[in-house]
């Protein structure tokens, strides 16, 4: 989604040049928390609250694995082996919140124009309403080698 570095929400305007969004307007809402008039917009300005925060730089793992194997021969010519290997891992990570590109228009009820213009594309970071996006996984496996050998004569050799 296009949006300059720690933008939260924006007015954006396309820039036919670079065919790109770019920032037209940060939204700086008084403590209320909603733009209230003109004066709540800065022209070319960023929001400074990080899109990022609540992230997570690397995902955290847990892994278990577990390995083993046996031989046992049977007089000088019969041998079985077998090995078996186990393995579950489960990690964990927080990414950037969803968000989009969205026009607003003034049949909005909370629709404020800095410019008097009857509609804005505007670019949001759903944040506050579902924090990061949160996803898991997990895998096992488990793998079981059996094998056998029995020379069939003192004579008979494998190259």
């Amino acid at each position: 989604m296009p949006r300059s570095p720690g933008s939260e929400t924006c007015i954006l305007a396309f820039d036919a040049a670079t065919s790109a969004y770019v920032v037209q307007y940060a939204i700086r809402p008084p403590a209320g928390g909603s733009a209230q008039g003109p004066g709540d917009f800065e022209a070319g300005g960023t929001n400074l609250q990080s899109a990022l925060s609540g992230v997570d730089l690397a995902p955290s793992i847990d892994r278990h694995s577990l390995y083993g194997r046996a031989r046992q021969a049977f007089g000088d010519r019969f041998e079985i082996s077998g090995d078996v290997r186990y393995n579950r891992r489960i990690n964990e990570i927080a990414t950037a919140p969803s968000g989009g590109l969205f026009t607003v228009t003034a049949a909005n009820p909370w629709f404020v124009s800095p410019t008097g213009a009857a509609s804005h594309v505007v670019s949001y970071l759903f944040a506050r309403e579902l924090g990061p996006a949160r996803s898991r996984a997990e895998s096992e496996s488990l793998g079981i080698t059996l094998g056998a050998r029995y020379d069939l004569s003192a004579r008979w050799r494998s190259r």
